[in-house]
């Protein structure tokens, strides 16, 4: 016996409220029986919370884009990009030879009319 239960005794004892030990025993037993139910019933709680998060996760990780997929499209996303400022550039080289070509008209122009005077 430990020693807290050998102060319940004792205080049974001393307030006259002894008790025979089959009906201890039973008591003892009843008592362990509700502390294992409780026990029980809190670890089928926590197990049942348990299985919400893995649920929870489980669905997350279908939404999720494989590494194989987000690197394919990524390619495919900096091939694009590449060729807009490869047009880009092929545009704005246009654009100033086209100034190029109107500034040597109109040079010529003023040549002309500068000539004829």
């Amino acid at each position: 016996m430990s020693v807290d239960e050998l102060k319940e005794l004792d205080l049974l004892i001393s307030t006259g409220k002894v008790v025979t030990v089959k009906e201890f025993l039973v008591s003892q037993l009843y008592l362990h029986e509700r502390a294992l139910d409780v026990a029980s019933k809190e670890m089928n709680r926590r197990l049942e919370s348990m299985n919400e998060v893995r649920d929870q996760l489980n669905r997350q990780a279908i939404t999720f884009v494989t590494k194989d997929a987000h690197d394919a499209v990524h390619q495919a996303l900096l091939l694009s990009i590449n060729k807009l400022n490869l047009d880009a550039a092929t545009l704005a080289g246009k654009a100033s030879m086209t100034y190029i070509y109107i500034s040597w008209l109109l040079a010529v122009i003023a040549i002309v009319v500068a000539w004829l005077k």
